[in-house]
């Protein structure tokens, strides 16, 4: 019979990526602690999620309609306000869903707001997404610059009336409009 070098090493190759058995009366061998800890993984990525903002709005009492006018989108110290709840102490509230990079959503992050603009919008309204930062100042306070709605408080505000005003009527996911003292709200 003749031997080959790689017949020579074929046992051993096979030995080595074997697990070794033991024998049912043999006594287990012990096993070092830092052989049972798991491999130390790093730590997930974060998951962009949905957060909500909201806005006041002023509506008919007897109907519930809100009012998409430019007055319901007053621009304070270069901003529109928005907070994370909606209480009573508004007649109603618009909705928005802002998506975020990071939940919980760090003071001075944020996320966008996924608008669509429909014809109409005074330009420079910036392009969609619209930016959405959470600076908790008062508590649960969020905003959107007036330079990505408009080039003044005018035209920022026009052209918020009238983009909330289309996406709640197309998307309701992006904005929509929930009670607030009135039980009856509605675009």
């Amino acid at each position: 019979m003749i031997r080959t070098a790689a017949a020579a090493i074929l046992p051993i190759v096979l030995l080595a990526g074997c697990a070794p058995q033991s024998h049912p009366s043999a006594p287990a061998a012990p096993v070092a602690e830092h052989m049972l800890q798991a491999p130390v993984a790093p730590p997930p990525a974060p998951v962009p999620g949905t957060v909500y903002i909201y806005r006041g709005m002023s509506a008919d009492a007897n109907t519930g309609h809100v009012d998409w006018d430019a007055a319901n989108f007053g621009i304070s110290g270069g901003t529109l306000s928005f907070g994370s709840v909606s209480d009573n102490t508004r007649p109603c509230w618009l909705k928005l869903e802002v998506n975020a990079p990071n939940l919980p959503v760090p003071v001075n992050g944020g996320g966008t707001i996924p608008v669509t603009l429909p014809q109409g919008v005074q330009q420079p309204a910036s392009a969609s997404p619209w930016p959405a930062v959470f600076d908790n100042n008062p508590a649960g306070h969020w905003s959107i610059t007036r330079v990505t709605l408009g080039p003044s408080n005018s035209k920022a505000q026009a052209n918020a009336a009238l983009v909330f005003k289309y996406n709640a009527d197309n998307f309701p996911a992006v904005a929509s409009i929930v009670n607030g003292s009135l039980q009856n709200c509605q675009k």
